[in-house]
């Protein structure tokens, strides 16, 4: 690397309007790459090494030698014998180099054009022919969408979306919607409570109606037992009438007495779904996922 080159470049075009812009969008690096550190002063190179070096996909030969047309006036270069060879000295090359930089950033050739104060300016260029330097000026649409960028950068990098390192702003979001789901999943509720308080009520209630069944059946064995009695003892038909209205007054309030648990029974049934979707409806919903809500 000549680093001699480099300080007598950077000094040399310390107050040209493409060096200035191409330094403040931290382009330098990229600006003083391998053949520009090789340039030799009292050397003269063609736009055929122009082309060796810096042409590719995006950049064909004759887009760089459009520009270094259009540019020539800004590059100073030289034509040279019968067919007018283009001819440009290390200074000739750093212009026609710093041209082709901005082009790779989007920069047209217009703009450059007007930087360089060989076009007209728009009123986006401010053009001080006094001190033959140039500067960009934002129209109030592009500040009012640049402030608007800045203030949304800011919130992401507040809220940790967005975090800078080695002066590079660096993407988290996933982190960031990780640590969210944690923080909420600590909120929640523990489901292994939710379901325990579940099925204690559950058991309660099941127990209830296990106790109105054996209450019914045992009913059913002393109801049985004294029709059994008065079929023994049954002998006259008196007494068989007597037994007979014994039967329907029996049979009647036991009916009662059936429809009396019966309804007890289901209304307990009834409480305990109930119960069973109160619980269900509070579940957080990754659990009520596997789980199915009783009709």
């Amino acid at each position: 690397m000549n680093e001699g080159i480099i300080e007598q470049l950077a000094t040399e075009f310390s107050q040209d309007a493409l060096f200035k812009l191409i330094t403040k969008m931290q382009l330098t690096d990229q600006l003083f790459d391998e053949h520009i550190n090789e340039l030799k002063i009292g050397y003269e190179y063609s736009t055929t090494d122009i082309e060796r070096w810096y042409c590719d996909d995006d950049l064909k030969p004759g887009t760089m030698r459009h520009w270094q047309k259009e540019l020539a006036e800004y590059i100073e270069s030289s034509n040279v014998g019968t067919r007018r060879l283009v001819r440009l000295n290390y200074k000739s090359v750093f212009r026609l180099r710093m041209a082709l930089l901005l082009r790779e950033h989007k920069v047209t050739l217009e703009k450059v054009a007007q930087l360089v104060g060989i076009r007209a300016v728009d009123p986006e260029v401010i053009s001080n022919k006094q001190s033959q330097t140039q500067s960009i000026e934002l129209s109030e649409k592009e500040t009012m969408e640049l402030d608007v960028l800045k203030n949304v950068v800011g919130q992401m990098i507040a809220f940790g979306l967005v975090k800078v390192e080695n002066g590079i702003p660096i993407l988290k979001i996933n982190d960031y919607i990780d640590e969210a789901i944690n923080k909420r999943m600590i909120m929640l509720p523990n489901p292994t409570e939710e379901v325990n308080e579940l099925k204690e009520k559950l058991e309660s209630q099941d127990k209830i109606i296990e106790g109105l069944r054996a209450e019914q059946l045992k009913s059913a064995e002393q109801i049985n037992q004294r029709l059994e009695t008065l079929l023994a003892n049954a002998k006259t038909d008196q007494e068989w009438a007597e037994y007979q209205s014994i039967v329907n007054e029996l049979r009647k309030n036991d009916q009662l007495r059936v429809d009396s648990l019966n309804d007890i029974m289901n209304k307990l049934k009834e409480d305990k779904i109930t119960t069973q979707n109160e619980v269900y409806d509070n579940l957080p919903w990754f659990v009520r996922i596997f789980l199915k809500k009783r009709k």
